[in-house]
């Protein structure tokens, strides 16, 4: 293990490297793509405490900190995990009855008391538990990224499912506002939301003014470690032991109070969503009927019956075949009008008056009580995609030189630091990276696109020919249902009995956000397509141009990506007939006709 590996970007080359003290031969994420052994490693308590120093004064200067958790922070909890694969694995917790018992770590409150502090901003959390706000995180602060037991509308998303097109977009406006994450317990194998750990450490690895960037602690070596800008190797509850002593804090878990009974008055409006102007009476007594509220939610309005709480007051929600659970702190959380949308709301027409005086001097009550965190700084523009050229860091050496100048002095490690917090302190708004002018006046003055959408696609692209390639083949419209535009309005004779989407696919290498498929869809029969007027590819909401239209045979459309979802196609006839129908994404075979689906026309 090489010392930057180990240490991170800005650790002290003399700290001893961290030791091993659970070996593996199994590799921590197989299934993930994540062949990196399971073996665990510890820093010595000296190194440890040095790192947290370092850890604490980053902190400090963060302006959007953030934190992005795995498993690993739960596993305390006596929650098992993926990743841990070695025998004799150093981490181990109570054995429970059910995942549902189990308790907040001690990282869990530090996380708490973070947040009440004023130094995080933001939590993206990957896990389905619901420990942060056991412990008393706000509900409305944390994006349960992957689904959630204790939030109805938030079922877990399958490894080859969808994320939730309103959480996506809220991670993903994050990801350039943070400026420092703490990525604990995750083993960084490619899921989509490691963004938030990735993103903020390429941004200082290159240099970015006011970027400070990733501070990883885990047991394991993970695909980011040697950008990471400190590299911690402990318990998660040890570390931010240490964390909570320099900062200050006083970690507890926080007792979540609401109101006796099960009836509500909120300021909700009769879908679930927000508004202060009026109070609905949100009634969650033993029996009643209720539907999932929030549009987004992939089990947008199924109805279930609550059927009593468990042991820790939460609400037992039975849906057809399976039974879920809404934290008791949802309630606390409608009753301030913290979140915009709550899970559930009873079916019928609701009990809706308007606000009076005294609902608006409670609400202000009950804020005022929440002693919320200080509010933050307007958020930043948010700057322009990466440019894909990487910088390099020349080593200086001893020497003479012939210059007249003389040369400059080996910086030392303390001085790296100071100029480090020197340039943070400073910071200013980065300015956005414009592409090319070279590029921009090719695709417009010699292959006659838009200005405005060639400067687009090429923020987006990572080269001129993915960005003319882009501008070619995809058209992004802001609704699936847009009225086309008319067709030619005839065919030329009887329909096939069906279309055939053929779908090609090879394996192109891994990237830094594990993109390591690429896929094309296209028309394969019939061999005729004259009668074809438009084919339209909806794809998953996290591409950044999820609607697909092409106008032109074979109406092919090609992407790159690490998981499978089903696609949705929509075929227009010159007639006007429009035929629709969904396709599978498969990844285990290599070719250019690996799976089809067949779009009946009759």
């Amino acid at each position: 293990m090489s010392k930057k590996i180990g240490h991170g970007t800005l650790g002290d080359p003399s700290w001893t490297p961290p030791k091993c003290v659970a070996s593996s031969d199994v590799a921590c994420r197989a299934d993930q793509g994540n062949k990196i052994k399971a073996s665990e490693y510890m820093d010595s308590p000296t190194v440890l405490r040095a790192k947290m120093e370092l850890v604490a004064k980053l902190i400090k200067q963060s302006k959007f900190l953030t934190a992005y958790t795995g498993a690993g922070l739960s596993k305390a909890s006596g929650i098992p995990d993926y990743a841990t694969k070695a025998a004799k694995s150093v981490v181990a917790g109570p054995k429970l009855k059910s995942n549902f018992d189990a308790a907040p770590t001690y990282a869990h409150t530090v996380l708490v008391a973070l947040e009440r502090a004023g130094y995080l901003k933001h939590y993206v959390q990957q896990n389905h538990d619901g420990l942060p706000q056991k412990a008393g995180y706000p509900q409305e602060k944390i994006n349960e990224i992957h689904g959630a037991w204790y939030d109805p509308s938030n079922p877990v998303v399958k490894f080859s499912g969808s994320l939730r097109g309103d959480l996506f977009s809220w991670m993903e406006d994050a990801e350039y506002k943070v400026d420092m994450c703490l990525c604990l317990g995750t083993s960084l194998s490619g899921m989509n939301a490691d963004r938030m750990a990735d993103t903020p450490a390429e941004r200082a690895c290159k240099g970015e003014k006011g970027m400070i960037g990733t501070v990883i602690i885990n047991l394991q070596q993970t695909p980011l470690d040697d950008q990471s800008c400190v590299r911690v190797w402990a318990k998660i509850d040890d570390a931010f032991k240490i964390l909570s002593e320099l900062l200050g804090l006083e970690p507890k878990v926080l007792p979540i109070t609401i109101p006796k009974g099960d009836v509500f008055w909120v300021p909700y409006n009769a879908d679930g969503v927000k508004d202060e102007t009026v109070r609905m009476e949100w009634n969650l007594s033993n029996g009643k009927v209720m539907k999932v509220a929030p549009a987004e939610a992939s089990n947008q309005g199924k109805k279930c019956t609550l059927c009593g709480k468990d042991g820790m007051g939460n609400y037992l929600c039975q849906f057809e075949k399976i039974r879920r659970r809404m934290g008791k702190w949802w309630v606390k959380a409608a009753l301030e009008a913290k979140v915009d949308t709550i899970p559930l709301i009873n079916t019928g027409k609701p009990n809706i008056r308007a606000a009076t005086k005294e609902d608006q001097a409670e609400l202000q009550a009950r804020l005022a009580a929440d002693k919320p965190a200080p509010t933050t700084e307007k958020p930043k523009p948010k700057p322009a995609p990466k440019p894909t050229t990487t910088t390099t860091t020349t080593k200086t050496t001893e020497g003479t030189s012939s210059s007249s100048t003389p040369p400059k002095p080996v910086e030392s490690f303390q001085d790296k630091v100071a100029t480090f917090f020197a340039g943070v302190a400073s910071e200013t708004t980065p300015k956005p990276t414009a592409p090319a002018p070279e590029a921009l006046k090719i695709l417009v003055e010699q292959d006659g696109f838009d200005e405005a959408a060639a400067l687009s696609a090429l923020h987006v692209s990572d080269s001129i020919d993915s960005a003319r390639m882009l501008l070619t083949e995809t058209e992004s419209t802001s609704s699936e249902d847009e009225a086309p535009s008319t067709p030619s309005g005839s065919t030329k004779g009887a329909l096939p009995p069906y279309f055939r989407v053929a779908q090609a696919h090879q394996v192109v290498g891994d990237t830094k956000r594990g993109n390591t498929h690429e896929w094309k869809l296209y028309l394969a029969e019939p061999d005729d397509l004259s009668d074809v007027y438009r084919v339209t590819y909806k794809l998953h909401p996290t591409f950044r141009n999820p609607i697909v239209r092409t106008t032109t045979a074979p109406f092919k459309m090609k992407r790159t990506g690490w998981g499978t979802f089903d696609v949705g196609i929509k075929i227009e006839l010159h007639n006007g007939q429009v035929f629709t129908g969904e396709h599978e994404l498969s990844f285990d075979a290599n070719g250019k006709n690996i799976k089809h689906t067949d779009i009946k026309t009759a």
